[in-house]
């Protein structure tokens, strides 16, 4: 989403996964050569055609801090030299708490994503359900605008469904094609394979 808009307001949107690079670190690459190859990677542009006057819009996404394992603290500095010789640039590394524990970034903006509250599980699938509904195109079958917040709000979702933000978004899709919502993990997974195979 954050690639999205960002290329949208016309920036430059580099993103890449960090626990490849720092397996390519550990092996002598370096840094600033690796985020190119992989950001570019099968994108058909070249790095000469980014590298220039459309550097001052880059944005660089970097997924993942915390799979880098014992190089994450190492990887992180060599984040955050880019930043300092990219001032222009916007850099934004996420990375799960578990794992993240160099101080290297720590001086840098943070933002937690806050998990949902599992009294509000109802409320958010019946927000899903609405936005799956205006986003619905000619791949899709049809909602049923009557059916679809009755449905979340007498078939709340399970504690472990409603505090996951991916297993609501599972749940809406099987209520989406008309499916009974499953009170389990495994019968929601249950469901959305049987739904694959039949597609």
């Amino acid at each position: 989403e954050l690639a999205h808009q960002y290329a949208r307001d016309g920036f430059v949107v580099l993103s890449a996964s960090l626990k490849p690079i720092a397996a390519a670190m550990a092996a002598g690459g370096a840094f600033y050569d690796l985020l190119l190859s992989h950001s570019l990677s099968g994108s058909g542009i070249s790095p000469e055609q980014i590298i220039g006057p459309k550097r001052l819009n880059w944005v660089v996404l970097l997924d993942g801090l915390d799979e880098c394992g014992a190089e994450h603290h190492e990887v992180a500095k060599h984040i955050y030299r880019f930043a300092q010789g990219h001032p222009n640039a916007r850099v934004i590394v996420t990375t799960r708490p578990i794992g993240y524990a160099t101080a290297v970034l720590s001086d840098w903006t943070h933002y937690r994503l806050l998990p949902p509250v599992t009294s509000e599980g109802a409320a958010n699938l019946a927000m899903l359900m609405t936005a799956v509904k205006e986003s619905a195109n000619e791949f899709s079958q049809p909602c049923d605008a009557n059916v679809l917040p009755d449905t979340s709000e007498k078939i709340p979702p399970s504690e472990a469904v409603a505090i996951s933000p991916q297993l609501l978004g599972m749940s809406a899709a099987l209520i989406h094609r008309h499916r009974a919502l499953p009170r389990t993990r495994f019968g929601l997974y249950s469901e959305l394979i049987k739904l694959f195979t039949e597609h």
